[in-house]
């Protein structure tokens, strides 16, 4: 299954989870709970995006620091920045 299909997914199972769970409730607080499902469900799908985003952007201002006699130690922290965390 391909990342956007699995994300969709995750994203529709939530929301129907909220709808099923809002059966009498009004009309509002069902948006409500389903907008929460949403917003939670994004926030798993792309909190893991943000730390990876965090350590190569640290990456790479280390990097961009290193004066030329330190150049060479580039690669292998780029390749330490690329490296799956999870």
């Amino acid at each position: 299954m391909s990342n956007k299909k699995k994300l969709y997914m995750n994203i529709a199972k939530a929301c129907l989870n909220a709808i099923n769970q809002t059966s009498k409730e009004t009309t509002d607080e069902a948006y409500d709970k389903v907008f929460e499902a949403i917003d939670t469900a994004f926030t798993e799908q792309y909190g893991v995006l943000g730390s990876d985003y965090q350590n190569i952007r640290h990456s790479l201002e280390t990097i961009a620091n290193l004066s030329e006699e330190e150049a060479c130690k580039a690669p292998s922290l780029a390749k330490l920045a690329l490296m799956p965390t999870h």
